[in-house]
């Protein structure tokens, strides 16, 4: 958009109704300007956070991936099947058949996949 230059403006406040008015006008238009320059930065501020996000999200998906496999490579206990050990084995709360039956299968994998791991 072309830059607005100030109609009647003599280098002080308008006095008389004709500048006043155009000055009026003239404001109102560099305001209008101003809020869909301010929007389309916003818009653009935006999509560019977005997009920034989608990426992260995808780092940290594939670094969790690649963390979970070096762990089962080696033998060692994945977040999820300790977290599943240690509600089965919570002091303040007695665990339904349920729990301790996916505590067992999770400790169970883990037990052949360290043994596996460690004949490698």
């Amino acid at each position: 958009m072309p830059q607005l230059s100030r109609p009647g403006w003599h280098g002080h406040r308008p006095r008389t109704t004709c500048c006043a008015s155009a000055y009026s006008i003239w404001r109102q238009l560099a305001r209008r300007e101003s809020v869909a320059k301010f929007a389309q930065t916003q818009a653009s501020e935006v999509a560019r956070l977005k997009e920034k996000n989608k990426e992260l999200k995808f780092k940290l998906r594939h670094m969790w991936d690649w963390h979970n496999n070096e762990i089962t490579k080696t033998g060692g206990l994945t977040f999820k099947a300790s977290s599943l050990i240690a509600k089965a084995l919570h002091p303040d709360a007695t665990p339904s058949e349920e729990i301790r039956l996916d505590a067992f299968k999770a400790f169970s994998a883990w037990k052949s996949d360290r043994d596996v791991a460690r004949r490698r």
